[in-house]
């Protein structure tokens, strides 16, 4: 999830992300109901409630990348609902599900492109979705750094593809969904992690991504990462500092390991009864030696609050998306044709 500069629609005087800008999260909880084991079949059915995230509270700064676990990033995008108590807020104002909305874009784990649009059509309409207020010159220029940064500017007039027509590959479907979302921004993922990274720092950008098992390269693309177990808050600092933490703890990183995996390797339960005494450990750890301190003050910013209604405003935003939209449709039914000729022939009968 990436949060970044928005159109002014989003009820704040100017753009609430920048530099110097503070995303933060205060006790966010959540729960899910799981089934208890039952002693014999004749027992009834029972729920119980396990905690996935307990009570985390971080701050992320425009220009960061952290490694998350994708529940936490679904808490924090709003995609889940955390348990009272859990709040967001951005240089010290609440967000509310709407505002994350307005001012962030939630990169899918599938890809869900528009076959028969150019790459760089794609990548044109999600901006032009996002801010509809930009001139087509600064479209344009957005959109050639942005496919530059993503390593797509030798396909940027080839289309997608369909089942029928095949288009770009799989990796640069990929890249271009990571370009529709960072538009405000390789084959490997450590070059899309570099430009990705470049372009968060240029652009005061918060990035929150999940990983699993990353290589040491990926890694070290990150400023900071959050490890999670049992809910807990492990460890959260920057990816620089893990190895130190590791051999401060009295579990150093064995050599050719990477500090990622390591993490795995201690914080894992599936496997052992035993590493849940490792990660009690760990956190209690964590805690004892942790300089991070979250109360309840919060970063505040020069950025104030505007009328709370621009009604004007709000629907020629409406307008220029609706237009837009009709464009990428019409483009869609147009090379589309025999597509949706067949389906035509099959309504009428």
């Amino acid at each position: 999830m990436d949060i970044f500069p928005s159109p002014s629609a989003n009820g704040f005087e100017a753009s609430p992300v920048s530099i110097g800008s503070v995303l933060s999260f205060r006790h966010l909880s959540y729960q899910v109901k799981v089934k208890q084991h039952r002693h014999s079949h004749s027992d009834p059915p029972a729920l119980t409630s396990a905690l996935l995230v307990d009570d985390v509270s971080l701050d992320i700064r425009a220009g960061e990348l952290l490694a998350i676990m994708t529940t936490l990033l679904n808490l924090m995008s709003f995609r889940k609902q955390a348990m009272p108590g859990g709040s967001v807020f951005l240089n010290g104002n609440a967000l509310n599900k709407k505002d994350m909305q307005e001012l962030s874009m939630f990169v899918e784990q599938e890809d869900a492109l528009i076959g028969v649009l150019t790459v760089r059509e794609t990548v044109q309409l999600s901006l032009e979705l996002f801010d509809p207020s930009l001139s087509k010159k600064e479209v344009y220029a957005r959109v050639s750094r942005v496919l530059s940064a993503m390593g797509l500017s030798s396909c940027a007039d080839q289309r997608v593809g369909t089942v029928i027509s095949p288009g770009i590959s799989g990796g640069q479907k990929r890249r271009l969904t990571a370009a529709c979302a960072m538009v405000t921004l390789p084959t490997s993922a450590r070059e899309v992690m570099m430009a990705i990274r470049t372009l968060a720092v240029a652009e005061s950008i918060i990035v929150l991504v999940t990983i699993h098992q990353p290589s040491y390269e990926v890694l070290s693309q990150f400023t900071d990462v959050l490890l999670l177990a049992g809910g807990w808050t492990c460890f959260h600092g920057k990816v620089t500092e893990m190895e130190g933490f590791f051999e401060r703890w009295g579990h150093p990183v064995t050599k050719f390991v990477s500090p990622a995996e390591h993490a795995m390797n201690c914080l894992n339960n599936d496997f052992s009864s035993t590493k849940t005494e490792t990660t009690a450990s760990m956190r209690e750890f964590y805690l004892s030696h942790n300089s991070r301190q979250y109360t309840l003050e919060l970063p505040k910013s020069g950025i104030t609050n505007r009328e709370p209604h621009f009604h004007s405003e709000r629907l020629d935003i409406i307008m220029k998306r609706s237009l837009v939209l009709t464009r990428r449709s019409v483009k869609n039914y147009s090379r589309n044709l025999l597509a949706y000729g067949v389906r035509a022939g099959m309504y009428a009968g």
